[in-house]
C-alpha cells in the first residue's frame, strides 16, 4: 500500500506542489477574517460541570481575568513606602 502511495507521489510530483499552493492560497484568503478570544471563559464548556463551578467561582469573587500580580525585587517589602505604593495600586 504504502509502495503504491510512494510511486503515486513521485509520478504526480509535478501536480502536488500547484495544489498544494493552490490550497494554502485559499487557506490564506481566510486569514484577514479570522478571530481570536484568547479569555479563560473560552477553556470551559458552559454546559459541563467544570463550567458551572468555574461561573459559582466568578459570581462569588469576581472574574479572574482583570487580576494583576505585582512584584517586589528590591528591598523589604514591609517597608511604608512599598507597603503605601501597594495600597495604591489596589
Amino acid at each position: 500500500m504504502y509502495r503504491r502511495l510512494a510511486d503515486a507521489i513521485v509520478q504526480l510530483r509535478h501536480w502536488i506542489l500547484p495544489v498544494l499552493l493552490g490550497f494554502g492560497l485559499l487557506c490564506a484568503w481566510q486569514v484577514p477574517d479570522l478571530k481570536f478570544n484568547f479569555s479563560p471563559q473560552q477553556f470551559f464548556r458552559t454546559d459541563s460541570q467544570l463550567g458551572e463551578k468555574r461561573e459559582d467561582f466568578a459570581e462569588t469573587f469576581g472574574r479572574e481575568d482583570n487580576l494583576m500580580a505585582v512584584t517586589v525585587s528590591e528591598g523589604d517589602v514591609f517597608q511604608p513606602e512599598v507597603l503605601g505604593a501597594l495600597r495604591n495600586l489596589t
